[in-house]
């Protein structure tokens, strides 16, 4: 498993990206009812769009622009800057030394941090720059990611071919014990992996029992940019796992023994 490198979904002709005819955040959130999902807290509505969350995207490589990057898109698009506590909405973390620039990977960097914040505008985002896309590397952000206080979900947008050692890394896939989420009370991590667009075979992590498998699809909106329908990606990855079929508990006593080694080398600073 260590031997190998991920890959990241290639960047094929997505509406979602552009300007028009692209999708804007505004449509986006409407046509899922986002903008219409209002929590309970005592006598106060609380809106569906992320406060008091962190997502962290784990990606490999540096995205020196990505902060800059972000400012542009989110002015575009009419989205705050500032998350709920009022910090600026996206804060990085590297290894030591930082990881060399790869163009591909800083343009899916953007398209994960860009199109988190269209989706969850009030949230805070953690971006963790592995090293490079060895699942040694990854695996290190993973780790490092899901520790983090307030994180509730951890993006994953890369897959790898399986392997028989994927069942002892599903733990990294899991949450830490005692840890704090979101809005500093206690809770679980959701770990999202994108399926991949190369249609079967399936690829890890998105097999994992312990992950939500996103797959692609293409959105229909009315002339009132409602919900009219959608069709998912001819290419879109999935099928049978060839190792995973349930939960394995062997991975929580092999992680107590590597964890503490792998949370080195992480340095955090802002956007």
């Amino acid at each position: 498993m260590t031997s190998h490198r991920a890959f990241i979904e290639p960047l094929e002709s997505r509406q979602l990206l552009s300007l028009p005819p692209g999708l804007s955040p505004h449509e986006i959130r409407h046509a899922y009812g986002l903008d219409h999902v209002l929590f309970s807290n005592s006598k106060h509505p609380i809106h569906a769009n992320g406060a008091g969350q962190t997502i962290a995207i784990v990606d490999a490589y540096d995205a020196p622009n990505i902060a800059h990057d972000l400012r542009i898109f989110s002015k575009t698009f009419h989205l705050p800057i500032k998350d709920a506590n009022g910090d600026f909405v996206l804060s990085k973390a590297t290894t030591n030394p930082k990881p060399r620039t790869d163009p591909g990977w800083a343009l899916e960097i953007s398209l994960d941090v860009e199109w988190a914040h269209a989706i969850a505008p009030r949230a805070h985002i953690l971006l963790v720059e592995a090293a490079s896309p060895s699942n040694t590397n990854l695996l290190n952000a993973i780790d490092y990611a899901r520790r983090q206080k307030g994180v509730s979900a951890v993006s994953l947008s890369w897959g790898g071919n399986e392997s028989p050692f994927e069942q002892y890394y599903d733990g990294y896939l899991t949450t830490p014990g005692g840890h704090m989420g979101g809005a500093n009370l206690r809770g679980g991590v959701t770990f999202v992996s994108s399926s991949g667009d190369s249609g079967a075979p399936a690829s890890w992590p998105a097999v994992s029992p312990n992950v939500v498998a996103v797959g692609g699809t293409t959105l229909q909106l009315n002339s009132k940019k409602d919900y009219a329908g959608e069709t998912a990606w001819a290419g879109s990855g999935g099928g049978f796992s060839v190792y995973e079929t349930s939960h394995h508990r062997r991975t929580r006593c092999f992680l107590r023994r590597r964890s503490q080694i792998r949370l080195r080398g992480f340095r955090f600073h802002s956007g």
